[in-house]
């Protein structure tokens, strides 16, 4: 268990085709990054060490157990980084638990991952406000806020990365792309279309 935050420095060089997601007003001079982790304790007894590390960062990295679920500390954390006006971001921890232990299919994963992102939504919407000075807070892995990934084995990936992959092969953008890449969105192989609704042959 973790009783007080650690921090640690970790040096990011941004890919060129990815420098065009940044805002416009953006004023980087360089793709290199550094950037500052502090990891803080998650425990209810060590609330403090959250606070004090929101205080003191550009924005939040929820991780979440991707088989327990939202819990009611996480609602604390999310509530705080709030308060802080500290933007978060979604990050599903143990994949590998849902997929060796549980051994989840595809449908039963998803339907996983999309109830703890309705989840972290309520709690969102609940202390935050879209019209803020935030902006939009809420999580969703078609907005490339949400990751997925297993600490414990060193991987990790988020829908932008499959809607670039696979871009070429659609023929569209990959921020198009992810738009169909998560939800309630099927595809046909034999159509080689897109539709909102189930129909035999095609799969989410």
């Amino acid at each position: 268990i973790t009783i007080k935050s650690t921090g640690i420095s970790l040096h990011f060089n941004m890919k060129k085709e990815d420098v065009k997601d940044l805002p416009e007003d953006s004023d980087m001079v360089s793709r290199d990054f550094l950037f500052n982790l502090i990891d803080s304790p998650g425990h209810v007894d060590f609330s403090s060490e959250v606070t004090a590390a929101l205080r003191v960062t550009d924005g939040a990295l929820a991780v979440v157990d991707c088989v327990s679920g939202v819990c009611v500390q996480t609602e604390t954390v999310l509530r705080q980084a709030i308060a802080e006006r500290i933007k978060p971001v979604l990050f599903m921890n143990k994949m590998d638990r849902a997929l060796l232990e549980l051994q989840l299919d595809a449908e039963s994963l998803f339907q996983t991952f999309q109830r703890i992102v309705e989840n972290v939504n309520v709690i969102v919407a609940t202390y935050g406000e879209d019209d803020g000075p935030m902006g939009e807070i809420m999580v969703d892995p078609s907005r490339g806020n949400v990751g997925f990934g297993s600490g414990l084995h060193g991987w990790a990936f988020s829908v932008k990365q499959f809607a670039e992959m696979y871009a070429d092969k659609f023929g569209v953008e990959p921020h198009k792309l992810m738009k169909n890449l998560w939800g309630d969105r099927f595809f046909d192989a034999k159509t080689k279309k897109w539709s909102s609704s189930q129909t035999e042959g095609s799969k989410r």
